[in-house]
């Protein structure tokens, strides 16, 4: 790894690790996690019947999001995907256009 004469690092070095990458502390969390999940798998269902509804709902909630992706909202202006250059219609085709799109 080189570094600079001030102790930066050189241009162009990308990092330490990659985008996104876990450190070892999640790693063996999520491994402790899955071992303690797994030994006690059996009586799950019996805890959850206890719990009261709104703590049934709260439980889906915060553990489905680590089955299912995240939903971001995309939007889309379509103005800057579609330009029509209606010079290149001729009159008859035009017509056509305009009043497909006037009645529906």
């Amino acid at each position: 790894m080189e570094r600079e004469s001030n102790g930066r690092f050189a241009p162009g070095h990308n990092g330490f690790k990659p985008k996104g990458s876990g450190n070892k502390i999640q790693g063996v969390a999520r491994q402790k996690l899955g071992l303690f999940l797994e030994s006690h798998i059996e009586q799950l269902p019996e805890i959850f019947k206890k719990l009261s509804n709104k703590e049934k709902a709260r439980l889906i909630m915060d553990v489905v999001q680590y089955f299912l992706p995240k939903q971001r909202e995309i939007t889309h202006d379509l103005a800057d995907v579609l330009t029509v250059d209606y010079s290149l219609l001729d009159g008859e085709t035009l017509d056509k256009v305009l009043n497909a799109t006037h009645n529906g």
